[in-house]
């Protein structure tokens, strides 16, 4: 296997397991929380999108241009919110567009690319951008966790 199969499977194991998480819940459902305090998953849809799409600038490639006030309906500050959110649609066909602009991003980066060192707080997480490509499926299946919570909380069927 080479490297760039070995995102290429990550990536689509993390998204497999979120869009089951996601397939019966409606728009309603995706913006409850399970508990106070919690973030609801319209938001973490927008967290994973976001770092998705800043990961494809730092593979050199040009990132899928988000709706007007998407990032700043997706920060820390606002995820305390519950109104603004797109429909679980409108998130999941840009979910796809981001996955499809990375994954070509992957392809075309030369193998030195996955080399290069990160700064800052993410370098804490992953040394070099061949680590936030893992980080990427990791930090996906990590989010799909959560929304298992949710899904138990609605008492809809266990996936796993």
């Amino acid at each position: 296997m080479q490297l760039r199969d070995s995102f290429r499977h990550g990536l689509h194991l993390s998204n497999m397991m979120m869009n089951m998480f996601l397939g019966d819940m409606s728009d309603e459902d995706i913006l409850v929380r399970p508990v106070p305090g919690a973030n609801h998953i319209a938001w973490q849809l927008g967290h994973l999108l976001i770092n998705e799409n800043n990961s494809i600038k730092l593979l050199g490639a040009t990132p899928v241009e988000l709706p007007a006030g998407f990032e700043a309906q997706h920060t820390k500050e606002s995820a305390a919110t519950d109104t603004g959110f797109l429909p679980k649609r409108g998130y999941l066909e840009l979910a796809a567009k981001v996955r499809m602009t990375l994954l070509n991003a992957i392809d075309a980066a030369p193998d030195s690319k996955f080399d290069e060192p990160l700064t800052g707080m993410l370098a804490m997480l992953a040394p070099n951008l061949g680590a936030l490509m893992v980080l990427l499926a990791i930090h996906e299946s990590n989010h799909a966790g959560q929304f298992s919570v949710v899904r138990l909380s609605l008492k809809k069927k266990v996936m796993f």
